[in-house]
């Protein structure tokens, strides 16, 4: 069998029916018809280099909205009243 559903890198989102995508590989050489597709009950992608170029023509085929990959915010610090923050201790602090 030279197609195979395998792990997206990422997320992909459904398509406007609500229908679960599944990413495929097909084995076979690009001039054959082969290369990374993702497919629904109701469609699929046209064959493709690679999975970002497939999900880009899956969002365009679908009218999906890609939302852009969030940046790693920096950890918010807990401001305590007084701007002062309590020492905590999970056991007696002699000193």
């Amino acid at each position: 069998m030279t197609q195979r559903q395998i792990d997206a890198p990422h997320p992909i989102p459904r398509c406007k029916l609500g229908h679960l995508p599944r990413y495929m590989l097909d084995m076979r050489q690009a001039s054959a018809g082969g290369g990374h597709f993702i497919l629904c009950q109701c469609g699929a992608t046209r064959r493709h280099a690679g999975f970002d170029s497939a999900l880009q023509d899956w969002t365009r085929l679908h009218g999906i909205r890609r939302l852009q990959a969030q940046k790693a915010s920096p950890q918010r610090a807990i401001l305590w009243p007084g701007g002062a923050q309590p020492s905590l201790s999970l056991f007696g602090s002699s000193g």
